[in-house]
């Protein structure tokens, strides 16, 4: 399992450095000599070259990733290296699950397309993140539980979270706040829930929960992100 980032520079090393530090495989790609450099003392796999390239993406075990972060300067490049890669992926002879590809990108007109969801049906980008607006951080956590849909630190170690209910999740599908407590014990605080038809609620004990509500969740620490991924229905690879 690994993880790729295209970009070597301060933000594809900060990215790389949080999760080297959880112990994920990491593979770095640049085509500058200098950042390549400055990437070689961090204990990843390093490759120098393009991230537009085919090639470059095969050396970097592609076919063996699970996500794809593009970091560089460049919105443009960003855009093509997630397509690629992820059109790698689909043309390897066995096919694995389903790249996650994520893109640093800055123009606020892309930053609309996906925060509407269409960019990931014109690019293959599940999730854009900008250095303007601060969220690197977010993503840093975001990346501990790709269930989530949005990760929001409020300090003191304390979360707000969003996910989807699943149909799996037996112990809490058409159950009441107050009902859905008593069965699992310990329910995490469910703060909102936002309807399919786009009716958003502040819940109460006598809310029944639904089917693909999308459910905030507060908690404290993230020790906990595994427990309401699995309570919610929804599944965690072994990554990150």
């Amino acid at each position: 399992m690994r993880i790729i980032i295209g970009g070597a520079g301060e933000v594809g090393r900060g990215l790389a450095e949080v999760l080297l530090e959880e112990g994920k495989i990491i593979v770095i790609i640049d085509n500058d000599p200098l950042a390549v450099r400055e990437a070689q003392m961090m204990n990843a796999m390093v490759i120098q070259g393009d991230i537009k390239h085919r090639r470059t993406l095969e050396e970097a075990g592609i076919n063996d990733a699970n996500i794809f972060i593009a970091v560089t300067d460049s919105d443009e490049q960003n855009l093509i290296a997630c397509a690629l890669a992820r059109h790698c992926r689909s043309m390897s002879e066995h096919p694995r699950t389903e790249l996650m590809a994520i893109a640093r990108v800055n123009d606020p007109e892309i930053i609309n397309e996906a925060n509407e969801g269409l960019l990931v049906h014109w690019a293959g980008v599940k999730h854009v993140f900008s250095t303007v607006s601060g969220s690197i951080d977010r993503l840093r956590t975001g990346l501990q539980c790709t269930a989530f849909e949005e990760v929001v630190e409020l300090g003191n170690d304390a979360y707000i979270i969003e996910l989807n209910l699943t149909r799996k999740a037996t112990h809490l599908v058409y159950a009441t706040l107050a009902e859905a407590e008593k069965r699992v014990g310990g329910l995490p605080t469910i703060v909102g829930i936002r309807r399919k038809a786009g009716e958003s609620i502040v819940p109460r004990e006598d809310s029944q929960l639904l089917p693909d509500d999308r459910l905030a969740i507060a908690t404290i620490g993230t020790g906990s992100f595994q427990r309401i991924v699995r309570l919610t229905g929804n599944e965690e690879p072994d990554f990150p």
